[in-house]
C-alpha cells in the first residue's frame, strides 16, 4: 500500500491503534532498556481514516522517539479528545530537538543535526505528515533541548459508532 492511494476510510478507534503500536514496538523497547507507557482515553477515540495509512504514521513516531531516546529512558504514547479533535501523541525523554531545526523537521529528506550515528532516510516524518494531512488532519511538535519532545497527530472526530 502506498500513500498515494485511494483512502480506505472506515471507523477507526485510535486507542486500538496505540495499543498495536505498543505491543509492535515493546521488544525494541525491551533491548534498550526503554519503557512504553500508555496514556489512552478511557472511551473510544473514533475518527474515519485509513488504519493501515494511520497505523503507519504511528508506528514512524514511535520508531523515532525509541530511536533518538537513550537506553533507560521513556516513551509515553496515547490518546486525547480535545474538543472535535482526536489526537494521539508520542512524548519521549530523547535529545530533544533544536529549536532552528523543528521548521524543517517535515520535510523531505531532513536529516536534523541531533540525529547522530542514527540511520534514517530522512523521509519518514514527512510521510507522517503526508499520511495526517490526507486524514484532513495535521501534526504538531514541541521539543526542549536535553528533555525530550512530543509529537501529536490532530484527526477530525468521528461523530458514528463503531460497527
Amino acid at each position: 500500500m502506498t500513500v498515494a492511494q485511494p483512502l480506505k476510510r472506515q471507523p477507526i478507534d485510535l486507542n486500538h491503534l496505540v495499543d498495536e503500536a505498543a505491543v509492535d514496538f515493546l521488544d525494541s523497547a525491551t533491548r534498550k532498556s526503554q519503557r512504553i507507557s500508555l496514556a489512552q482515553t478511557v472511551e473510544p477515540l473514533l475518527v474515519q481514516g485509513d488504519g493501515v495509512l494511520l497505523k503507519k504514521a504511528l508506528d514512524n513516531l514511535l520508531s523515532n522517539a525509541l530511536k533518538y531516546t537513550q537506553s533507560g529512558g521513556d516513551v509515553i504514547i496515547g490518546t486525547q479528545q480535545d474538543e472535535d479533535e482526536c489526537v494521539v501523541f508520542v512524548q519521549d525523554t530523547g535529545s530533544g530537538i533544536h529549536p532552528d531545526e523543528i521548521g524543517q523537521l517535515f520535510q523531505p529528506f531532513q536529516r536534523l543535526s541531533s540525529a547522530g550515528d542514527e540511520y534514517g532516510t530522512g523521509l519518514g516524518l514527512s510521510l507522517v505528515k503526508l499520511i495526517v494531512e490526507r486524514h484532513f488532519g495535521r501534526v504538531s511538535v514541541e521539543s526542549v533541548l536535553g528533555t525530550g519532545s512530543i509529537f501529536r497527530i490532530h484527526l477530525p472526530a468521528a461523530h458514528e459508532p463503531l460497527d
